[in-house]
C-alpha cells in the first residue's frame, strides 16, 4: 500500500468518524426530551438511502479487499441515521396526540 493510499485511509476514517459523531447530539436530545416535532422524518429517509448506497459500495470494497475503513465508518453512520428515523417515527405519534 502507498503513502498516498494510508493517507487516504487515515483521512476516511477520520472523516466518517467525525460524521458518525454528529448524530450523537440529536440521538441524545431526542433520547431526553421526546420531543421530535422540528424533525423532518424525509430528511432522515433521504440521508439513510445515500447513506445505504454508499454502504454498497464500502461493502464491495470490502468484500474485494481495497479498504474495510469505508466500510466500517459508514456501518456506523448508517446505523446512527436509522436509529434516528426510529426515534422520530417513534416519537412523531407520541407529540401529535
Amino acid at each position: 500500500m502507498s503513502k498516498l493510499e494510508i493517507l487516504m485511509n487515515v483521512l476516511q476514517l477520520i472523516g466518517g468518524i467525525v460524521l458518525s459523531i454528529g448524530y450523537y447530539p440529536q440521538i441524545k436530545r431526542t433520547l431526553k426530551t421526546k420531543s421530535v416535532g422540528d424533525i423532518s422524518l424525509a430528511y432522515y429517509v433521504n440521508i439513510f438511502i445515500g447513506v445505504f448506497l454508499m454502504e454498497c459500495y464500502a461493502f464491495y470494497n470490502f468484500i474485494t479487499g481495497k479498504t474495510a475503513m469505508f466500510f466500517v465508518t459508514n456501518s456506523i453512520a448508517l446505523a446512527c441515521c436509522t436509529t434516528m428515523m426510529i426515534l422520530v417515527a417513534k416519537y412523531r405519534d407520541k407529540n401529535n396526540k
